[in-house]
């Protein structure tokens, strides 16, 4: 008897359809199941309605510029302001409202929202946007 004679000649088998669709199947449940839903750079912030009330006056208003830099809207330089100025000419107590000014982007906004909340300003409202020619 030769060798080749021994061997068995095997039928190339297709995988099954079925199987892979469950088993791929089952690693989607598992990824789903297993991964967590948690808010990543959550954000609270008062709408303009949520704001009225308290009657502690006239808001206090700061225009955002696309660069994320803050300025006084009353102020007529129109400068940046730095935190201490910020923190030196605004009542903490009183509301704040922040005006985008033209192209300011959404995270643009969020960033000027969490930096006047770490300085202790905890009633900001985001305003209407500003044409840029109307500022």
């Amino acid at each position: 008897m030769s060798a080749a004679a021994l061997t068995v000649r095997r039928k190339s088998r297709r995988i099954s359809l079925t199987a892979l669709i469950d088993v791929v199947f089952i690693l989607l449940m598992f990824f789903m199941l297993t991964s967590s839903f948690s808010q990543f750079g959550f954000l609270e912030f008062q709408t303009k309605g949520a704001s009225q009330g308290g009657g502690s006056g006239d808001a206090q208003v700061l225009l955002l510029q696309a660069d994320g830099s803050l300025q006084n809207r009353t102020a007529s330089n129109r400068l940046p302001i730095t935190d201490a100025q910020l923190l030196a000419q605004l009542d903490l107590s009183r509301p704040l409202s922040v005006l985008p000014v033209g192209d300011a982007d959404v995270q643009t906004m969020v960033q000027a929202i969490e930096r006047l909340n770490r300085i202790g300003l905890s009633q900001v409202t985001l305003g209407q946007v500003i044409p840029a020619d109307m500022d």
